[in-house]
């Protein structure tokens, strides 16, 4: 992941960006802040690539929560 972060900072040197790895910040920035959106990075947050990988082992009813 710190791999693609800096990837595409290289290839877009010119945009802002912002960065959290807390979902509820993206949900809010989305909804409160929409235009603001498309400054969020494009790459997923550990926890939510992790959530992907234990729906796809598990089925997607499993349910996810991170402390």
């Amino acid at each position: 992941m710190n791999k693609q972060y800096h990837e595409h900072l290289k290839n877009h040197p010119e945009q802002q960006r912002i960065c959290s790895n807390c979902p509820t910040i993206v949900q809010y920035i989305k909804n409160k802040f929409p235009e603001h959106k498309d400054k969020l990075m494009p790459i997923a947050s550990p926890m939510i690539i992790m959530s992907r990988f234990i729906k796809k082992d598990y089925g997607p009813e499993t349910k996810t929560l991170f402390i």
